[in-house]
């Protein structure tokens, strides 16, 4: 490899790091968004459902035997029918834009003189992180578990 093609690797790797560097503060900005959108959505959800108990209340004035008031009743329940959707379409999106800014990088990991490591996250997470690990090294004796590790491991039964 030359000094150029090295050169070249380098800043591409750099660019690479500062465009990814963006897009997760954008995405944090949207994740924010969202969870914004999600508590909004709730606070309207329950004052939908406090007017459809208010409007099931059948009063003892009434002139139209109810017509309008159970227009307006069915009419409030639609909306929280759409509350509702609206609702389950942003916690899907919401999980989808978390999972793509949780990150985590681990790298240089040494375990010397009869040591151990858990280097990585359990089965339980894994989908919901971008993990990337480099350099672990194992000497004398040592033990490390690397990248995605049973959740039902022990570390006093089953590694040391």
């Amino acid at each position: 490899m030359t000094s150029a093609q090295l050169h070249i690797q380098l800043r591409s790797e750099k660019e690479s790091t500062s465009a990814y560097v963006d897009i997760v503060q954008r995405l944090r900005v949207l994740q924010d968004d969202i969870q914004q959108h999600l508590q909004l959505t709730v606070t309207l959800r329950e004052q939908t459902q406090q007017k459809v108990q208010e409007l099931s209340v059948e009063p003892e004035d009434e002139e139209d035997d109810g017509a309008q008031r159970e227009l307006a009743r069915k009419e409030v329940e639609r909306r929280s029918e759409v509350l509702e959707a609206d609702q389950n379409s942003s916690d899907t999106i919401y999980d989808q834009v978390h999972s793509h800014v949780t990150r985590q990088i681990i790298e240089d990991i040494t375990t010397s003189d009869n040591s151990a490591a858990w280097v990585g996250l359990p089965q339980a997470v894994v989908g919901k992180v971008d993990q990337r690990i480099r350099g672990v090294r194992t000497t004398n004796q040592s033990k490390a578990v690397v990248g995605v590790f049973s959740d039902a491991m022990n570390v006093k039964n089953d590694f040391l």
